[in-house]
């Protein structure tokens, strides 16, 4: 876009004045000497606005206020592990302790049967002594194991309580912030609203000022929204990362 000629004499409404006579009534055109300026730059922000139109909505009606529900049956989950409820991981973990173990106690037992047997001692006193012996030693070792998984488990249980408690804090803060995020895009929906008013008006009184400087930005800023620039949809901040699994 051409810089703004300001070697013409402009009205308070954007009307070109022409040499020697009186500037014409608001909305008018200069005449033989020119366009009107306020019509020109509406033509020139013509893109700008057509953005303006598909955009700014996004703007005014944000909603991000649902972004982090998400979290809300994984901290379930974890209250309910935290005070005492069912664990179903924790559980199959427990079992498998317990199935290596007897496992391990079966095959000794079919072991020293076999070793009796050869010596023609099966179902003596001995051999049933020698079964009854690794009965107990594991059935003391269930019990160890299982005294170092209810520690394990109370645990857990902690973990769960703090995880569901950092997790809460999460989701409160995910929606605090959803709430200010829409509070500004609708804020600046509402200050896009007003920035092609704004920077004609702007404009204008640079012109009728002379200021040179202020007019030189203000055409940059007119250069940006004439291709569209300067609007890019809200983005939704609370975005749910991968959480945690109970």
């Amino acid at each position: 876009m051409a810089g703004i000629d300001t070697s013409w004499q402009y009205g308070p409404n954007g009307e070109i004045i022409p040499a020697g006579g009186p500037s014409p009534g608001p909305g008018q055109g200069g005449g033989e000497d020119g366009p009107n300026l306020l019509e020109m730059l509406q033509e020139l922000l013509g893109p700008f606005n057509e953005q303006l139109d598909q955009i700014n909505p996004q703007f005014l009606n944000a909603d991000f206020a649902d972004a982090s529900g998400t979290l809300d049956p994984i901290i379930a989950d974890f209250m309910k592990i935290g005070q005492g409820g069912a664990d179903p991981r924790f559980a199959a973990f427990q079992n498998s302790q317990f199935n290596v173990l007897r496992s391990a106690a079966g095959k000794r037992q079919a072991m020293t049967q076999e070793q009796f047997g050869r010596r023609g001692f099966g179902g003596s006193g001995a051999e049933l002594g020698a079964l009854a012996a690794i009965e107990k030693e594991t059935g003391m070792q269930e019990q160890n194991i299982a005294s170092q998984l209810g520690l394990q488990q109370l645990g857990r249980q902690d973990n769960a309580l703090l995880t569901a408690g950092n997790l809460g804090l999460q989701r409160a803060e995910s929606v605090n912030q959803a709430q200010q995020s829409e509070l500004d895009a609708r804020q600046a929906g509402l200050t896009n609203l007003l920035a092609n008013p704004t920077l004609i008006t702007s404009l204008l009184a640079a012109l009728a000022g002379g200021d040179e400087d202020t007019l030189e930005l203000l055409e940059d800023m007119l250069r940006d929204m004439q291709d569209g620039g300067g609007i890019a949809p809200p983005t939704n901040p609370n975005t749910p990362s991968v959480a945690p699994t109970a």
